[in-house]
């Protein structure tokens, strides 16, 4: 059986699958396909099939924009992943490398994380047809009402601050993007971390955003 052939059997055996998983919150909240979901559907019939999946590039882009939020002006970051994925037949070895995107919007350091899952999710949804009823993806999250009725606690209260004020540490992700951008504009770490008072690793949000700015303008005028 040829890998089209095995493609087209897990799209027959497979099932459509339930919306069991809240994004976001308040009004703007919306139902969508949790990742868990996903791989219980698809992996046994990937393991029944010979078929397997794995990234073999991967680019993320970080882009942030400044907001008003509940505690004052701040910045949302915008992780933008683009990926490739080998589907291989272990039978034959016939592959194919498939392409996906992914966007990951968090104030902590959890966006390049959120773009991996939703890029890989919709390539698996997308590959096999893994429809879910009512595309939401059709809808603006503003025209979504919901009620929330979790009350929040002082512990998610604090959370919450942090991140919409911006003082969390920045990932891993974040530090390899400012370290190109400051070997880009001809800059040096050490003089980054002089201005900002701490190493890379420990600056916040806020701090990383406004050297990404300063450093994107200097960048443009010397293009």
């Amino acid at each position: 059986m040829s890998l089209y052939k095995k493609i087209h059997a897990i799209m027959c055996e497979s099932e459509a699958l339930e919306k069991n998983l809240t994004v976001g919150d308040g009004k703007n909240s919306y139902k969508a396909v949790g990742e868990a979901s996903v791989l219980n559907s698809i992996k046994p019939l990937l393991k029944t099939h010979g078929i397997v999946i794995f990234p073999i590039e991967v680019n993320i882009e970080e882009k942030f924009n400044e907001y008003q939020g509940k505690y004052g002006t701040t910045q949302r970051f915008m992780s933008v992943l683009h990926a490739k994925y080998k589907v291989v037949d272990i039978d034959t070895g016939e592959f194919e490398i498939l392409e996906t995107v992914g966007y990951g919007a968090d104030s902590q350091d959890k966006g390049s994380g959120k773009a991996m899952t939703y890029a890989y999710k919709a390539l698996i949804q997308k590959t096999f047809c893994l429809f879910s009823g009512e595309d939401t993806d059709n809808t603006h999250s503003d025209d979504i009402t919901k009620s929330n009725s979790h009350k929040e606690t002082d512990e998610e209260k604090n959370q919450k601050m942090m991140q919409e004020t911006g003082t969390a540490k920045i990932d891993k992700f974040k530090v390899k993007a400012l370290l190109q951008l400051i070997e880009e504009t001809g800059t040096t770490r050490e003089a980054i971390e002089e201005y900002v008072k701490c190493k890379l690793e420990d600056m916040t949000f806020n701090k990383w955003g406004e050297i990404v700015a300063t450093l994107e303008k200097r960048k443009q005028k010397g293009a």
